[in-house]
Parts: C-alpha cells; structure tokens; sequence
C-alpha cells in the first residue's frame, strides 16, 4: 500500500541524506493516511510492524496493541540540523 521515494546509495552512502529526510517526511505523513484508514476499516486488536512508524503511531493514537521488529537500533546517516529533523 506504500509507495517510498526513492534514494540514491553510492558505494554504501546515502547521496543527499537531508533531501531524502524531507521527501521521507512526507512520505510518512501519507503511510499514516493510509494506516489510519486501514486500521479504521479492519480494527485490529494487533499490529505489528516491519519497521513501520506510521502504522505505530496511529495503532498506539488507538490504543491497539502494537510491536515493531526491527534490525536497525541506531542510524547516523543525517548530522547538522537534519539530525534534529531525524530524531523527531
């Protein structure tokens, strides 16, 4: 149902990490449309997520039960301000 940006990874580095943060936040704002629709219509008592905030953040807005599996416990692809963007 989503649909990421995309970004550009040149020999393992993220290119223009602070571009990708703004076009990811806005990606995110519409993965929260989407979950909160789907969490209205299908009413879980459940969610759990691969890595997916938005879904989070409405389920726990709802009082659903959530957990999230991940593999990632700390990233340092942004500094300067767009680390401070990435934290929120």
């Amino acid at each position: 149902m989503y649909h990421p940006p995309p970004f550009a990874v040149n020999q393992g580095k993220l290119q223009n990490p602070l571009n990708w943060l703004f076009k990811y936040y806005s990606y995110y704002k519409e993965c929260k449309t989407i979950s909160s629709y789907t969490i209205e219509k299908e009413k879980p008592n459940l969610i759990v997520s691969d890595e997916d905030f938005a879904s989070l953040t409405i389920g726990q807005a709802e009082k659903t039960k959530n957990s999230m599996i991940t593999d990632i416990l700390e990233t340092r692809f942004v500094s300067g301000i767009g680390s401070l963007m990435k934290k929120r």
